[in-house]
């Protein structure tokens, strides 16, 4: 079948990005056709750009000044950052793409928040549930998020119309699932991110991780995608946590910042986000992503996140680890986590062969 892919493909986010070419990789392996609808409204480009004239005219004169100080003082980090991201989707993304008006025999939406209650628009962004322009003999959803679920009876109405232009749903949250099935009455399953349909062999062959440098000194891997104490684990804590074991403190900041600090990475690329993961000997961040790729590189971590929880609890209870989830601000960390990988690669392989069913029923004509 010749299959689309409606998502967040050119996301200057690492998640975003690494779903969108597992599912492509995990449709082909199906036997499929597969590309991106090359959909990128100018709202979610803004979210990207260094410097937004609309919010500039919002804030005061006091603010303006900040504003200006950060941009400048970013610039250069926030361009080395987007030619990282550039580069790695000229390989793996773009060759792909087609134009959203193109015929295909099915759409897949998602994964990815692409069911949040869009900030620009102020409401859900209709072309992500199959009720837009796209044009497909078959439109379904493979684990499809959302940040927020409805909360009042309006966006309920919205939403559930919304999916019911869907022939099959399927979803990555727990509590979507039940939201989906007893609010709106549609039929709907769990399936895993697409990222974990890949085993660390496949990624491993996928994105070609050798030229990647990396520590050489074993480290911790401290990787947050926050600004601010209230959105991160303890500084403090990471630091006596790694020095309690003898390791290095390696950083992974979720937004362009200007260091030259060797051990404090803020613009590199996805292909460099794995490498650090999978050499490093622990891994501490408030990123499900990159939860998702500890536990593909079995990688002792904790894991906290502010918001959208629900994505992060479903997966740690299909998986037994919940005991590596705590609690953000926490000033004293427990000793290293321990897991049996062999247990959870084989609760994997179980939950893949679930997803692949959906898969491959849905896409029968």
């Amino acid at each position: 079948m010749n299959i689309g892919i409606l998502t967040y493909h050119k996301a200057n986010n690492y998640g975003a990005v690494l779903q969108a070419v597992a599912l492509r990789i995990v449709l082909q392996q199906l036997g499929h056709n597969v590309s991106y609808l090359d959909y990128y409204p100018a709202y979610h480009r803004r979210i990207y750009r260094l410097f937004s004239w609309q919010h500039f005219q919002e804030i005061s004169y006091h603010e303006k000044k900040k504003y200006i100080k950060r941009i400048v003082r970013t610039y250069k980090p926030h361009m080395r950052r987007k030619a990282s991201f550039d580069a790695f989707r000229c390989q793996h993304v773009i060759p792909f793409c087609q134009p959203v008006c193109s015929h295909f025999d099915a759409i897949v939406y998602g994964s990815d928040q692409i069911w949040r209650k869009q900030i620009a628009l102020k409401d859900y962004n209709p072309i992500y549930f199959g009720a837009g322009r796209t044009n497909a003999d078959i439109h379904l959803s493979y684990a499809a998020s959302i940040d927020v679920l409805p909360r009042n009876e309006s966006d309920a109405r919205t939403f559930s119309t919304l999916i019911s232009h869907l022939n099959h749903i399927a979803v990555r949250e727990q509590e979507l699932l039940r939201f989906v099935q007893k609010e709106c009455g549609h039929e709907a399953c769990l399936v895993l991110d697409p990222v974990l349909l890949l085993s660390a062999h496949e990624w491993d062959r996928v994105v070609d991780l050798t030229s990647v440098k990396v520590p050489m000194e074993p480290y911790l891997l401290y990787y947050h995608l926050y600004r601010g104490k209230s959105n991160s684990f303890d500084r403090h804590a990471v630091d006596d946590f790694a020095a309690r074991y003898n390791l290095k403190v390696v950083e992974i900041l979720g937004f362009p910042q200007n260091t030259d600090e060797i051990f404090r990475f803020s613009c590199c690329g996805p292909d460099t986000m794995m490498a650090l993961i999978k050499h490093a000997s622990m891994v501490i961040t408030s990123s499900y992503h990159g939860c998702l790729f500890s536990i593909l590189y079995h990688k002792p971590f904790f894991v906290a996140l502010p918001k959208g929880a629900d994505r992060m609890n479903s997966v740690l209870d299909l998986l037994g680890l919940q005991s590596c989830c705590v609690e953000l601000g926490t000033q004293l960390l427990p000793h290293m986590p321990t897991a049996d990988f062999d247990v959870i690669e084989s609760n994997l392989g179980q939950l893949r062969a679930e997803s692949l069913r959906y898969l491959t029923a849905a896409l029968c004509k």
